[in-house]
């Protein structure tokens, strides 16, 4: 009897001993179980952020990619007729697009770098022709349009603060400090003269200075 009251104590002990290493052994594993499934977690989070991002790139690449303009090229080209061109494009681009020049043309009498306008004529002039002929024909293509555009841009030394806040950019406040500067500085000279005003940088002249005028 006394030797089995002495060995219960030891058991009891025993048991309490090996139950605290299993306990400590599965407390020290949990948190590392957790970490694992937070990482897994927030690793797909991250992709569909750089995703969505290149969605808006795209998007934004396609739009300035729609932009086109329409022009008519006459004169001494193989295929004269009207074609659609990306904005930006040049005249030597029109004369690839109609077929290239003729034998004949006399390209030395235009300007093959300059840029194309929406609804202009271009007129490849043939050797012999005279070059007030040539310089008629797209002159008054490019006033024609010239004087249409002026139509519709904003005199920056006449505009009214409601006109200007039409332009890109230009708020009631930006628009009251155009109309500040030309009442203590007198007429813009240049439409580049409108960056002395505060609140307008090189950013702000890029938006708005196809639309103003000081004429």
């Amino acid at each position: 009897m006394k030797g089995k009251k002495i060995y219960l104590p030891v058991l009891v002990g025993f048991i309490m001993f090996v139950t605290g290493i299993i306990y400590v052994k599965y407390s020290v594993s949990r948190p590392t179980s957790i970490q694992v499934t937070h990482n897994s977690t927030n690793t797909p989070l991250f992709e569909e952020e750089i995703e969505d991002t290149s969605v808006q790139k795209t998007t934004s690449i396609e739009s300035e990619e729609e932009m086109v303009y329409v022009v008519h090229i006459a004169g001494a080209v193989h295929k004269p007729n009207v074609y659609t061109l990306p904005s930006g494009s040049r005249v030597y681009e029109v004369i690839e697009l109609a077929g290239g020049a003729t034998e004949d043309a006399d390209l030395a009498a235009i300007n093959l770098a300059m840029k194309i306008k929406d609804e202009q004529k271009i007129y490849i002039p043939r050797i012999g022709e005279t070059f007030d002929k040539t310089e008629k024909e797209n002159n008054n293509s490019i006033s024609m349009q010239l004087e249409e555009e002026n139509m519709h841009k904003i005199n920056i030394n006449t505009a009214s603060g409601k006109e200007l806040e039409e332009l890109p950019g230009i708020g009631p406040v930006t628009a009251e400090s155009i109309i500040q500067y030309r009442e203590e500085n007198g007429r813009f000279q240049k439409i580049e003269d409108i960056q002395k005003v505060s609140r307008i940088g090189p950013k702000t002249f890029e938006k708005i200075k196809m639309k103003i005028t000081v004429d």
